[in-house]
């Protein structure tokens, strides 16, 4: 009889061949794989949450050696025996010990892999999707390539920017893989439709207006009087802009993080929206002796605060009392206000317009782009040229030699 040609031969792993009567392995060989599935099971009753397959894994893998050990010396009673070893084992004990503290440390640690402003986004996009897949009697998890195909043409279709697509596709991904799943993006039910979405509606991002010098000007001189507000206002505009401060940068300032230095003002930035690791970065903001010296602006809001320690910039209540840290969304609508005072559109602006106005002021003024990158911290050139927008765009214009 010739050898059963599903039956994985040891040899292949170094194991030497094992004699089987007739050419086909004994009963207790084609019994292993129940005992197998009787363990995983075992396991994963027993056992709830993410440590399921680790534990699942570890413990079927010591049973699959011991199984054939027992197989390869023919040692028949020795499997039943096994079968009472592992699914007899209380589970429970072996994960309720020193490997669910060190998971519940690991877990507090892995919160924190992505930001909160990124978690919050990701756990509405899987809200959305799932709910999506609810209406449409189709399975979220773990979702077919084509279900999340069909996700982001509804998406399209119901108006969505591109950019908002890419983010909720980014967002399935992540809950599966969190989840022990995959979804291959580079499937062409996926990436087919992304390519076709990206051709029919654009790619190009909605962008703010920057907030250019001349702007700036425009909002500080709308800001009237002393009170507690006009004075954070004016600070927080000049550093902003001087700072190229991101609004998570500018709410997450600390008095600690300023160093005074003849020059000017040093500023630690302890985390930012490129630097997740709190290696921490820093910014130089040079004092200009003129009557929108950031510098200067930023003591007189610190003197008229009398803040002593901790958040920067804060709120502030109508009755002058100054309170706790301002959130970033905050810092939008001061920017938004202070645009309306001016006479500018307010929805043209937002707290990334002091970011991406100092990037185009320094551009149009002709700064090296070295320069301008190591105070905007961007990472690469290219990356810093979305910023600039068309600030460089007639510096050294080449229609200007033309003789037209």
């Amino acid at each position: 009889m010739e050898p059963c040609p599903d039956l994985p031969l040891p040899h292949r792993v170094g194991l030497p061949r094992p004699a089987f009567e007739d050419g086909c392995p004994p009963a207790a060989m084609l019994g292993a794989v129940d005992v197998i599935g009787d363990i995983a099971g075992h396991v994963t009753e027993h056992v709830a949450g993410d440590v399921t397959s680790y534990i699942t894994g570890y413990v079927i893998g010591h049973v699959t050696r011991a199984i054939l050990i027992c197989l390869l010396t023919s040692d028949k009673g020795r499997l039943s025996e096994v079968r009472r070893e592992y699914v007899a084992m209380d589970v429970t004990n072996y994960v309720t010990g020193d490997l669910v503290v060190d998971q519940g440390e690991a877990r507090g640690y892995a919160d924190q892999a992505m930001s909160p402003a990124t978690r919050r986004a990701y756990q509405a996009d899987w809200h959305s999707f799932t709910t999506w897949c609810s209406s449409v009697g189709a399975a979220s998890l773990p979702a077919l390539p084509a279900t999340v195909g069909a996700y982001m043409a509804d998406q399209a279709k119901r108006g969505f920017a591109v950019a908002t697509i890419t983010r909720h596709l980014a967002a399935v991904a992540t809950a599966h893989r969190l989840a022990g799943h995959q979804v291959d993006t580079r499937h062409p039910a996926i990436r087919e439709v992304v390519k076709g979405i990206r051709r029919v509606h654009g790619s190009r991002q909605r962008q703010v207006a920057p907030a250019v010098t001349a702007t700036i000007k425009a909002m500080i001189a709308s800001i009237q009087g002393d009170s507690a507000i006009a004075v954070r206002d004016r600070a927080l505009l000049l550093i902003g802009f001087a700072g190229a401060l991101r609004r998570s940068e500018l709410v997450g300032l600390m008095l600690e993080d300023i160093t005074h230095e003849p020059e000017g003002l040093r500023i630690r930035i302890a985390r930012s929206k490129t630097d997740q690791a709190g290696e921490g970065q820093v910014v130089g903001i040079a004092r200009t002796d003129s009557a929108l010296c950031p510098v200067a602006a930023l003591e007189r809001w610190v003197a008229a605060s009398g803040i002593q320690a901790g958040p920067l910039f804060r709120a502030v209540d109508r009755h002058g009392n100054v309170r706790q840290s301002l959130s970033d969304k905050a810092v939008s609508l001061i920017v938004k206000a202070r645009a309306e005072a001016a006479g500018l559109d307010p929805a043209l602006f937002s707290g990334h317009s002091l970011r991406a106005g100092l990037a185009t002021s320094a551009a149009a003024a002709g700064l090296a782009e070295a320069d301008i990158q190591r105070q905007t911290r961007h990472r690469s050139v290219t990356q810093l040229r979305k910023y600039v927008r068309f600030g460089g765009l007639f510096v050294a214009n080449i229609t200007k030699g033309l003789g037209l």
